[in-house]
């Protein structure tokens, strides 16, 4: 009986941490980067937009735990050379228009997207829009690559 019992309890324990697992992804509203709560895995049903001057601590704090964008990013007038905030991010996905839009960059040379495995988007997954990302990535051998492998991998 005793037996019976502590496999009852064995199973409830297992199915709740199994119900909580899942139930503990935090999903947020796309907005501005400064906006943004902390603790976020999950950016839904608007764009998660980064611009003008960035506070570097305060950004990769917020999005040190953000693993699935299902809204789209946009890149605009930013002043930063490498955009390293979306190291983290496993998943861009954006079913209204491109996964990533960069716009109004003048000094944007890479982008960092180490975890990435999955950029889709209802037409181009990358935008530029009077961009200079392309062009000054085109400058540095390196940054050329990282924009190759990026457009290469997924269907620009």
């Amino acid at each position: 009986m005793l037996l019976i019992r502590m496999k009852y309890i064995v199973q409830l324990v297992l199915l709740f941490s199994f119900i909580t697992r899942i139930d503990s992804q935090k999903v947020c509203p796309g907005m501005d980067i400064k906006d943004l709560e902390k603790d976020c895995n999950i950016i839904d049903t608007k764009p998660l937009v980064f611009k003008g001057d960035l506070d570097d601590k305060e950004v990769y704090e917020k999005m040190s735990t953000v693993e699935s964008i299902t809204a789209g990013v946009e890149i605009i007038k930013t002043s930063v050379q490498e955009f390293k905030y979306l190291s983290n991010v496993i998943e861009i996905r954006n079913p209204n228009g491109p996964a990533i839009l960069f716009r109004q960059n003048k000094n944007l040379k890479r982008i960092n997207l180490q975890s990435l495995t999955v950029l889709e988007a209802n037409g181009e997954t990358l935008q530029f829009d009077d961009d200079k990302f392309a062009s000054n990535a085109f400058k540095d051998i390196e940054s050329w690559v990282l924009l190759i492998g990026i457009s290469g991998s997924y269907p620009l």
